[in-house]
């Protein structure tokens, strides 16, 4: 029997229109659904907990200032990050005990990056997150540095003739 985590609301869809529903289930699977109860996307490697045990959690978390959304999702002895957008996985980690409640979410060390607290039991732990560039950004600078260089190649060898 597989269970779901508390449905959470997605405060914008891809378009900025409409609400999107999120949901997590026990046995690995996160969906996001349109507001029309359309599937967006769904992720079939989402933590997993027993429902006899205990539950599972998502949270909705701005990264930073930047208005890209992402999905935390907690499970037994996982926490993964996706993309609200695509349900692409943007970091995990492993937890060694069990939650004991959602995670927190919040800027712990005011470096202006949100960080995750999860709660056990017995412990509490503070993940926090790097801010990388992308690697499109670097492919995208690289290519205009590539051109560059070679519009000055080709200005400094019309000089020497």
């Amino acid at each position: 029997m597989k269970i779901t985590s508390k449905p959470i609301m997605v405060p914008f869809d891809s378009k900025g229109k409409a609400y999107e529903l999120a949901i997590a289930t026990s046995d690995g699977r996160l969906v996001s659904l349109d507001h029309s109860g359309n599937e967006n996307w769904a992720n079939m490697d989402a933590p997993k907990w027993d429902p006899e045990e205990g539950m599972g959690f998502i949270e909705p978390f701005y990264l930073s200032k930047s208005r890209k959304l992402f999905l935390a999702v907690l499970g037994e002895a996982q926490l993964k990050v996706f993309s609200a957008e695509k349900g692409i996985v943007h970091g995990e980690i492993s937890i060694d005990e069990p939650p004991a409640y959602p995670p927190v979410i919040g800027d712990v060390d005011n470096d202006g990056i949100n960080d995750i607290i999860l709660i056990g039991i017995d412990a509490m732990k503070v993940y926090k997150f790097k801010d990388e560039v992308s690697i499109q950004f670097l492919i995208s600078l690289l290519c205009g540095l590539m051109a560059i260089v070679a519009a000055l190649l080709g200005r400094f060898s019309n000089l020497n003739k």
